[in-house]
């Protein structure tokens, strides 16, 4: 398991000897951000979710994904357990084992408009 820490609400997970920014803890809450045409792994189709930071049940219980994808901006709310369960392990080289969610699967937590 990956270290992690929380500084000022900030979660952060050590990566290959360096700590990485994951997003923001509130209300039990992760927030994070993604970029579409910079994140999402286009052999899924998929966001990546840190393998460790979501197995880690002690600080929230769903993630804020917050998306821009060029002028569009779609935010997702997600259960943590959703990620758990629906969620499809991988580890691509050079990057931590991620669960990851297609954009299919991820529509039904959208949130409205």
């Amino acid at each position: 398991m990956a270290n992690i820490k929380i500084d000022a609400n900030i979660i952060y997970v050590q990566i290959d000897g360096s700590w990485k920014n994951i997003g923001i803890l509130r209300n039990r809450v992760l927030n994070v951000h993604r970029t579409r045409s910079k994140h999402l792994m286009r052999n899924f189709n998929a966001y990546g979710f840190n393998k460790d930071v979501i197995e880690s049940d002690k600080h929230f219980d769903y993630v804020a994904l917050q998306e821009t994808n060029m002028d569009e901006k779609n935010i997702y709310f997600i259960p943590r357990e959703d990620i758990l369960l629906e969620g499809r392990l991988y580890k691509a080289e050079g990057y931590d084992n991620q669960y990851f969610m297609s954009l299919s699967q991820l529509e039904q937590y959208k949130a409205e408009d």
